[in-house]
C-alpha cells in the first residue's frame, strides 16, 4: 500500500462538478432513453405485464378482536382475575 501512495503526485487536486447539470436536456433525455435500453435488454425475457384490476377486498369482521386478544394477552391482561 505504501508503494501505491508513492505514485499518486503529493499535489493532486481534485474538483467535485456535477456532470447532469451540465448535460442539455436532449443529452440528458438520450442518457435516460440508453439507460432503459440497457435494462431492458439485461431484463430479457424475464420481464412480463400483468395486465387487470385491483379490487377492494373487504375485511373480516372479527380480525380486529382477534388482535386485541393477541395484545392483551402478550401484556398479561387478564379480565377474570379481579385488581
Amino acid at each position: 500500500m505504501k508503494i501505491l501512495a508513492l505514485l499518486v503526485p503529493k499535489e493532486m487536486k481534485l474538483e467535485h462538478t456535477n456532470r447532469l447539470a451540465s448535460l442539455t436536456d436532449e443529452q440528458l433525455a438520450e442518457a435516460i432513453e440508453a439507460i432503459e435500453e440497457m435494462l431492458a435488454r439485461k431484463a430479457g425475457d424475464r420481464a412480463t405485464l400483468i395486465e387487470g384490476e385491483a379490487e377492494v377486498v373487504p375485511s373480516l369482521a372479527g380480525a380486529g378482536k382477534a388482535h386485541e386478544g393477541i395484545v392483551k394477552q402478550a401484556l398479561g391482561f387478564n379480565p377474570s382475575r379481579s385488581p
